[in-house]
């Protein structure tokens, strides 16, 4: 595996660390961060003449968006991509490491936005309703709160015990950022997490560190279930109610989560805050779903669909 040189590991390190500091992000955005700008201080190590982090120019960072696109790295990747390196580059001109930043004429490629994906409400129910015959009250629980309170999956995975209050009424979740937001719980959610304290004792064998969590595992060093195996878990649930495994996952949920309570009469203001996004913006997308669903209706029922009456 290629390493990066001194220079480019001391800065790369340093910016690193004001993310962690500066913004409170999250140990996986970090993880994603380093990879990307990683990988574009490679590509400079082997430019004629070799280039580091605070020597290249706006024409290497072009030359790289090129090198992605050829590689048919997708417009998304990309853009991501774009984003991490000119967070560096006005980083490293604010601390004065560099006289100019090199990034502010990159322009990110246009995205086309899609819908999120999500479940119909029949199928949610249908999956909770087969984990409740399964006999699997952890799974059950999990589902439950994921599709009650639209948390995102790795929210969802490190409740702990002190996350629940006024007698498991609400949530205090801990979202990007280190930002907090509480977020009230159905009644069948507070049972469902009821009824599982009654037997989480007997269903794994807690010790002093996965004791402190909602969903506890002896199998995962964090001391809770993984991401990967809730959705894992997730998928197995789908087949077994003959739902295809790839429709399925944990965002899947919260999508549905927040298309279902906009269509049933959910404000956005309230589903931004349950969902924590901090851009109002970004809960919006939320109304195409609806607008589309709108017009399926009328597409189908309106009496005036002439096409409609012509296929009968």
């Amino acid at each position: 595996m290629n390493k990066l040189n001194p220079k480019d590991t001391s800065q790369l390190n340093l910016f690193l660390d004001s993310l962690k500091i500066e913004k409170g992000l999250s140990a996986n955005t970090i993880a994603s961060y380093t990879h990307d700008i990683t990988d574009f201080a490679l590509f400079l190590s082997k430019r004629k003449p070799q280039r580091n982090l605070d020597t290249a120019g706006t024409e290497d960072i072009q030359d790289y968006l090129q090198s992605l696109t050829r590689k048919s790295f997708t417009a998304k990747t990309q853009s991501r991509r774009i984003s991490a390196i000119k967070q560096l580059y006005s980083f490293l001109h604010s601390e004065k490491i560099i006289n100019s930043n090199i990034s502010q004429s990159i322009k990110n490629p246009k995205l086309n936005k899609s819908l999120p994906k999500f479940l119909s409400e029949d199928e949610v129910l249908k999956m909770l309703e087969v984990s409740v015959k399964d006999k699997n009250p952890l799974l059950y629980t999990m589902l439950e709160v994921l599709y009650s309170t639209g948390v995102r999956v790795s929210e969802l995975v490190s409740l702990r015990l002190s996350s629940l209050l006024e007698g498991g009424m609400f949530l205090l979740v801990k979202g990007k950022g280190d930002k907090e937001r509480v977020i009230p719980l159905v009644d069948i959610a507070t049972r469902a997490i009821e009824n599982w304290l009654n037997v989480r004792d007997s269903y794994i064998k807690l010790t002093p560190k996965n004791s402190l969590y909602l969903f506890p595992s002896n199998k995962s060093a964090s001391g809770h279930i993984s991401r990967e195996r809730f959705a894992q878990v997730l998928k197995e649930l789908a087949i077994k109610c003959n739902i295809a495994a790839e429709k399925v996952s944990p965002h899947v949920l919260r999508h549905s989560f927040a298309s279902h309570l906009l269509n049933n009469g959910g404000d956005l203001k309230s589903i931004q805050n349950m969902l924590g996004h901090s851009d109002i913006a970004t809960t919006e997308i939320y109304t195409h779903m609806l607008d589309s669903k709108l017009k399926e209706a009328v597409y189908k029922n309106h009496p005036l669909n002439y096409y409609k009456k012509d296929k009968k």
